[in-house]
Parts: C-alpha cells; structure tokens; sequence
C-alpha cells in the first residue's frame, strides 16, 4: 500500500462473479465514499458495489529478542 492510498483508506469495489473485485475510488472520508455510491447504483443499477475500509498490511515486523538477551 502506498503513500496515497494511506491517505485515502475508504474505498468503493464493484464485486463480480469471478471473486475479482475492481476498486472503483477511494476517498479520505466515509460519507464521500457514500455519496458516490449512491451516484454509482443511480447510474448503473444492475451492477453490485460496496464500501470498505482497507487497512492495509503491517510492513514492520516486530524484532525477535535471543535468549541471551532477555536473560541479561
């Protein structure tokens, strides 16, 4: 996940059949993201679309401590 889509962490996906989703926009803010949708659904009814929160993957893993330090 990059700079950007941190910065925009709600985001719109068209679902489909083929367990592939499609990430149509992403906005700073829910009720961006709500009203856009509800544009999306007037627009093209027959298609499925859906809101989420993507809070991305820890890229920091957690430095293991050795038995001999934590005996010290």
């Amino acid at each position: 996940m990059n700079y950007q889509d941190k910065l925009s962490p709600w985001k719109i996906v068209r679902l489909q059949s083929n367990l592939q989703n499609v990430i149509v926009g992403r906005f700073r803010r829910r009720g961006d993201a709500e009203g856009h949708l509800h544009i999306l659904k007037r627009m093209m009814p027959d298609l499925q679309f859906m809101i989420m929160f993507d809070v991305g993957h820890a890229e920091e893993s957690i430095p293991s401590v050795s038995t001999t330090e934590a005996e010290n």
